[in-house]
C-alpha cells in the first residue's frame, strides 16, 4: 500500500489542491484546459514515487506494469474520465451534482488502486498504511481544499449557490486546517478540542465583523466543513498514537 498512498496523495494535490478555479472552467471548455489539468497529475506523481518508478508496480495478464507505465495509464484513465464527465455534462445534460462529484471521486480513486504497487514484496508493503506521511497529507487536504469543493457542490444542490469567492473559500480553508492541526498534533484532547473549536469560531467571527463572509457559525457551509475537518483531525490523531 506504499504506492497506494503515495498516488492518492498526488491525485487530491492535483485534483484539488493545484486546481484553481481558472482551470477547472479552463479543462470544462476545451482539450488545452483539460490536458493541463490531468498532466499536473503525472507531475505529482513522479515527484511523489519517483524512488520505485523503475519497479514492477502490477502484473496485468502476467505483463509486468512498471511504474513509469502505470503512471502513463492512470493519467490516461484520468483523462478519459474527465472528458466523459465534462460530455455528460454539456452534452446529455446529466446534472453536475454531489453524486456525481463522488462517484468521480470513486472512479480515479478505484483506478489508482488497480496500480497501488506489489513490489517490492516485503512486510512494509503489506501493510495497510506503512508510512504515515501521505496519508496525513491527504487527511488535510480532504479537511481543506476538498472540504471547499464538497460543500460548495451541496450547498449548489440543495441553494443553488455559486462557488465562493476569494474570501470566503480562504477563510474556510484556515479555519478547517487550523482546527484540523489542533485535533491531529496537540497533546491532550482538552487542549486539541479547545484550540479546534476556537479555531473554527474566531476567524468566521472575524470575517463576519468585517463583512467578507455571510456565512456564520452554525451555517450549512460551516457545520459541515467543520465536522470533515474534525473527522480529518480525529482519524489523523489515531495515526499518530
Amino acid at each position: 500500500m506504499l504506492i497506494f498512498w503515495r498516488l492518492i496523495l498526488g491525485h487530491f494535490l492535483a485534483d484539488f489542491t493545484l486546481q484553481s478555479n481558472r482551470i477547472n472552467e479552463l479543462k470544462r471548455d476545451n482539450t488545452v484546459g483539460m490536458l493541463l489539468h490531468c498532466l499536473t497529475h503525472p507531475f505529482c506523481y513522479i515527484i511523489l514515487t519517483y524512488p520505485y518508478l523503475s519497479e514492477v508496480w502490477v502484473r496485468i495478464l502476467g505483463i509486468p506494469i512498471h511504474g513509469w507505465t502505470a503512471i502513463v495509464l492512470i493519467t490516461t484513465i484520468h483523462y478519459v474520465e474527465d472528458i466523459w464527465r465534462v460530455h455528460n455534462i454539456r452534452k446529455l445534460g446529466l446534472p453536475d451534482n454531489t453524486l456525481y462529484l463522488l462517484w468521480d471521486q470513486v472512479i480515479h480513486i478505484s483506478t489508482i488502486f488497480v496500480f497501488f504497487g506489489d513490489c517490492p514484496i516485503s512486510s512494509e508493503w503489506q501493510s495497510l498504511v506503512p508510512e504515515v506521511w501521505p496519508v496525513l497529507a491527504t487527511l488535510a487536504i480532504v479537511a481543506t481544499h476538498f472540504s471547499v469543493v464538497l460543500v460548495y457542490f451541496i450547498e449548489k444542490d440543495f441553494f443553488n449557490k455559486s462557488y465562493p469567492g476569494g474570501w470566503e473559500k480562504y477563510i474556510s480553508i484556515t479555519e478547517r486546517g487550523l482546527a484540523f492541526t489542533a485535533l491531529a498534533a496537540l497533546p491532550g484532547m482538552r487542549l486539541a478540542w479547545m484550540t479546534a473549536i476556537a479555531a473554527l469560531l474566531a476567524p468566521r467571527f472575524v470575517a463576519a465583523h468585517y463583512h467578507r463572509t455571510q456565512n456564520r457559525p452554525l451555517s450549512l457551509s460551516w457545520t459541515i466543513g467543520s465536522l470533515l475537518a474534525i473527522s480529518a483531525g480525529l482519524l489523523a490523531r489515531s495515526l499518530l498514537i
